[in-house]
């Protein structure tokens, strides 16, 4: 991480890089898979937090293979 790295990100901010919608950030949130920080009435995403939900994530193939179970 250089210098120029930001060590939090808004939801917005945080929501873009990951990809997915602001929606889904808060409800990762609300269930607890994601750790957010408040400062006063901002709330926060710890680069760190961020990147270990992201490695937490299920790899795509056993993703798709529960689906086809689903079915």
């Amino acid at each position: 991480m250089g210098n120029d790295d930001p060590i939090a990100y808004s939801p917005l901010a945080a929501a873009q890089k990951l990809g997915v919608g602001r929606t889904r950030l808060f409800e990762a949130i609300k269930a607890g898979e994601l750790h957010a920080k408040k400062f006063g009435r901002k709330t926060l995403i710890l680069d760190s937090d961020l990147r270990r939900y992201a490695s937490n994530l299920p790899s795509a193939v056993n993703a798709l293979r529960r689906g086809a179970e689903r079915r």
